[in-house]
């Protein structure tokens, strides 16, 4: 015998389905480029990739900052440091999560 779903069920699935869809994790991106300009008090920074896009990004309090492989913070950053930035896509923002600064002195 059979049976036609009920129209509720389905709708029930439907939204389970993109419920669960929106709740997925997201994947950490990176990206490598040099700092244009940095405000630390706001955790924030611009940067210009290798093939010449300006992004600016927020960093998250708790981002991990690393200079030549060091342990270092926000305000150990420059204009013109050759970085490899990890972040994630929030709300349209880029939100960086990891930092690391390669500097010949």
């Amino acid at each position: 015998m059979n049976r036609i779903p009920n129209p509720l069920y389905l709708a029930g699935v439907l939204a389970l389905a993109l419920l669960l869809m929106a709740s997925a994790p997201v994947l950490a991106q990176d990206v490598s480029g040099t700092i244009l300009s940095i405000e630390p008090d706001d955790h924030t920074f611009d940067l210009v990739t290798d093939d010449g896009n300006v992004l600016n990004f927020r960093a998250v309090v708790t981002a991990g900052v690393f200079i030549n492989d060091e342990a270092s913070d926000m305000w150990g950053l420059q204009a013109g440091d050759q970085v490899s930035v990890t972040y994630d896509l929030e709300d349209d923002v880029l939100v960086a999560t990891l930092i690391r600064c390669s500097r010949g002195d």
